[in-house]
């Protein structure tokens, strides 16, 4: 087990199927004028139940909704346009972070059920929400990029799957129909 949580809980190993020979960083810090969700640093974490009255928003609340996932678009674009083969997790996760706090808003993931990082990476056969660490980026690898940004008191969330190619190494066309 990884040490991973807040006050120094052992919480799960990140992530499930990459061996422990890539290190996990601390994250990045966020500036303190910058709001945070309810859950960053409580412990334990609670969140609402998913059952019961749907919350109909208003158009004050909408517009804010949007303001969030158009941050997280734009900085999911960002991410994309940045990967190249030779760049390590930790590239892309400061990439994200700093694209997100540099718009005065919180980069979601962290201390997410006690998540250590700024964005979702998931390399290859790791299914989800995929921790980044020192994992360098190879000619073939694919990529899945979760960005989910805090800005108006609403999460605004996006992913995209990349192909980390170059001129004589590509993605096998199986896996490409299966993003």
């Amino acid at each position: 087990m990884r040490n991973l949580a807040s006050k120094g809980k052992q919480i799960a190993k990140y992530p499930p199927s990459m061996p422990d020979k890539y290190k996990i960083s601390s994250a990045h810090p966020v500036p303190e004028y910058i709001p945070r969700p309810s859950y960053v640093g409580q412990e334990p974490q609670n969140f609402p139940p998913l059952t019961g009255k749907i919350h109909v928003m208003n158009a004050a609340q909408i517009a804010s909704l949007k303001v969030a996932a158009n941050l997280a678009a734009r900085t999911l674009k960002v991410a994309i346009d940045s990967v190249r083969p030779g760049m390590s997790l930790d590239d892309i996760d400061k990439i994200v972070h700093d694209h997100i706090v540099a718009d005065g808003a919180y980069p979601s993931a962290i201390d997410f059920m006690h998540f250590p990082k700024s964005v979702c990476l998931s390399v290859n056969d790791v299914v989800s929400h995929g921790v980044p660490n020192s994992y360098v980026l190879q000619p073939g690898d694919y990529l899945n990029i979760d960005v989910v940004c805090f800005k108006e008191g609403h999460h605004g969330d996006n992913s995209a799957m990349v192909m980390v190619e170059t001129d004589e190494v590509k993605v096998p066309d199986e896996i490409k129909r299966l993003s």
